[in-house]
């Protein structure tokens, strides 16, 4: 994938290689607790907690099945750097979803400029989301100058994650789902983060140096501005 590294301004952006456990911050409201709003994402009565299932490596890229709505499984990114989730322009012609408004999609050293549409119900395996916020965009053409075929149609950000405790196993190739107010799992090395801008943020150290990061699943390697990596 060819992504371009320059104007990242003062934060640098990773994917882990390691396991990873994520516990959204305490400003998401509690999973399970009925609100149904079409700004509030929320864990569905009826979701088999805890859920993990397997997931797939494309171009670098975690990607798994997902039900959208009432449809059939389409593929989509787990994307931890993208503050809104997204459908291709592709996936909403075929479903005759209509755009209502206009949605910026903050997405690695980029704002791209998408079409807001309705809430929708999203399925992970036997885990169900309702009330995520969705944007028409086609993000992989966006930020990469690759052309494939096998585009995943959907990009699940933050926007549905937000409402999970979501743990990445890359040695098992296995995510495991819980509400957000699960506990992580034990023996796990925890470390704080903050919701900027709707992406994940931590601090890291750079030789003497400390920055702001953005933890990225979206991203296929490690990326850095000029200046630091200089």
């Amino acid at each position: 994938m060819k992504l371009p590294i320059k104007n990242l301004g003062s934060r640098l952006m990773f994917a882990s290689m390691a396991a990873v456990s994520m516990k959204a911050n305490a400003q998401v409201p509690p999973a399970l607790s009925g609100a149904n709003t079409a700004q509030t994402a929320h864990v569905m009565q009826g979701s088999t907690i805890p859920d993990t299932f397997p997931y797939a490596v494309w171009q670098g890229l975690i990607v798994v099945p997902v039900m959208f709505g009432d449809g059939t499984p389409e593929q989509a990114v787990i994307n931890t750097g993208m503050p809104n989730s997204s459908i291709t322009t592709s996936l909403a012609s075929k479903k005759n979803i209509r755009a209502d408004g206009l949605s910026d999609i903050v997405m690695l050293d980029r704002t791209l400029h998408g079409s807001k549409i309705k809430p929708q119900l999203i399925r992970l395996d036997k885990f169900m989301i309702a009330d995520v916020s969705f944007a028409i965009c086609d993000i992989f053409s966006n930020i990469s100058a690759q052309t494939v075929k096998d585009e995943p149609t959907v990009w699940i950000g933050n926007s549905a994650l937000s409402a999970t405790a979501i743990t990445i196993d890359p040695r098992k190739l296995e995510i495991t789902l819980k509400p957000a107010n699960s506990q992580p799992p034990p023996k796990c090395t925890k470390v704080p983060f903050t919701f900027k801008d709707g992406r994940i943020m931590v601090e890291v150290q750079i030789g003497k140096e400390r920055y702001d990061a953005v933890v990225d699943t979206g991203s296929a390697t490690n990326l850095l501005p000029l200046a630091v990596a200089k």
